[in-house]
């Protein structure tokens, strides 16, 4: 039993620290040896206020964060994910992994990034700008410009969709109505989803996509109205509930303030792997300084998809393509485990079968290890355990384990 500081009520250790005020003062709720109790084992330990505490079970998910890390209110998925590195999350953009402790330093997931390539098969095509200046958006299926260059709507030329060579992106210089080649320095987050305002030319004001086209003069130079064809109105956003209609620039800069979803689970995936050789000078990820590296990116074809032939054709494996010219490439299965050749068209997979054979009247125990036996070929393994039948069977009795 607790007794309640100057009071002379007292309750159980179990409704220590559970999230319910018990004692007159409190200070069933700011016991400080919670870690030193009986029932340590059933209590949610974690850190708080720069000290270690041991919650009862009743604080966990309860809609209030008791921990520094909020770890009582995730459930086990996200615990799983923010105490084990994931290679897919690695350097996303998003902290995800609980700060460890490494030679005196914090240390996680989003810790020197400027090691690590933005532009990789996690991150590209995803409508996602990871690297600074976009080159894992670049050479996309869905994209309608050159090699190494974004989608752009000039401010003299708000009648199409232009394109940007991608030197020019994150450059400091908004050559893009919207702001649309400097994005990350106008995005918002609300994990798991980004979005992007729409910035005003010549102004330090950002709008919501939302306000585009609605007849008011959101940004001081107009620019939000000056090419649109159609117009929404109070409660009724143009972007909103005219976009299947929406065609060529409306089209693009409503399609630039859409929610995107970043999943914290990232799992494998070959389908839109960078093809080489083409070198590609791009800036890192968000998060860090302005290091130069080298990448390399595709000059044509910058994602190999395999057809339904092709998948078919590795039956349990993964196809994958190797480029041996420029015009040409080699489709490889990369075959489980348990398959192999070069269709993945054979099993791996063999057994061991072990008879002992026991005999009376001075014959001794007989141990025969058949190794490796093909499981199809019946007919050998049962003429040989015959065979041994056949040798015993005049002389004595045996039993078969």
């Amino acid at each position: 039993m607790y007794r309640c500081e100057n009071s002379s009520k007292c309750i159980s250790k179990q409704r220590l620290l559970d999230g319910i005020h018990d004692c007159p003062f409190d200070d069933d709720e700011t016991f400080n040896r919670s870690c030193s109790l009986s029932d340590t084992r059933q209590r949610f330990r974690c850190a708080h206020n720069g000290n270690e505490k041991c919650f009862a079970s009743l604080i966990v998910q309860d809609g209030k964060i008791d921990c520094k890390y909020g770890e009582d209110e995730i459930d086990k998925n996200q615990e799983m994910i923010k105490k084990h590195i994931y290679f897919q999350t690695i350097c996303d953009g998003k902290t995800e992994l609980l700060p460890v402790l490494i030679d005196g330093q914090n240390e996680t997931d989003e810790t020197l990034c400027h090691n690590w390539p933005c532009n990789n098969t996690y991150s590209r095509c995803d409508q996602f700008w990871l690297c600074n200046d976009g080159a894992d958006e670049v050479n996309c299926p869905t994209s309608t410009c050159p090699a190494l260059h974004h989608e752009c709507v000039f401010p003299n030329d708000t009648s199409k969709v232009s394109c940007l060579p991608i030197t020019k992106a994150h450059n400091g210089v908004i050559d893009c109505l919207g702001g649309t080649d400097e994005r990350g320095r106008y995005r918002e987050s609300s994990w798991p989803f980004i979005r992007h305002d729409f910035h005003c030319w010549n102004s330090t004001k950002s709008i919501d996509v939302n306000d585009l086209c609605n007849r008011k003069k959101n940004c001081p130079f107009n620019d939000d109205e000056i090419f649109c064809k159609k117009f929404g109105f109070e409660g009724f956003p143009h972007c909103m509930f005219s976009k299947p209609t929406l065609v060529g620039v409306e089209e693009f800069l409503c399609s630039f303030g859409d929610d995107i979803r970043r999943d914290q689970k990232v799992f494998l995936k070959l389908h839109n792997v960078p093809t080489y050789p083409l070198q590609l000078t791009t800036n890192e990820t968000p998060t860090t300084s302005s290091i130069r590296i080298k990448s390399r990116s595709t000059e044509e074809n910058p994602t190999f998809r395999a057809s339904f032939f092709e998948q078919r054709q590795c039956n349990l494996g993964i196809p994958v393509s190797l480029r041996v010219t420029n015009n040409a490439s080699l489709l490889y299965c990369l075959c489980p485990p348990s398959y192999y050749g070069d269709i993945c068209q054979y099993q791996n997979q063999r057994i061991r079968k072990v008879f002992t054979v026991c005999g009376k009247n001075q014959i001794d125990e007989y141990r025969l290890n058949y190794n490796e036996y093909n499981p199809s070929d019946i007919r050998g393994a049962s003429f040989m355990y015959e065979s041994i039948c056949m040798k015993f069977k005049n002389e004595t009795e045996f039993n078969l384990k």
